[in-house]
């Protein structure tokens, strides 16, 4: 898994296709 940030949450994704900006 990768560990994103996005508006200060930390976002938990399964793919590293998703990037932090457009995790909500």
């Amino acid at each position: 898994m990768r560990t994103r940030f996005s508006h200060g949450t930390i976002i938990i994704t399964t793919t590293d296709t998703t990037t932090g900006s457009g995790a909500g």
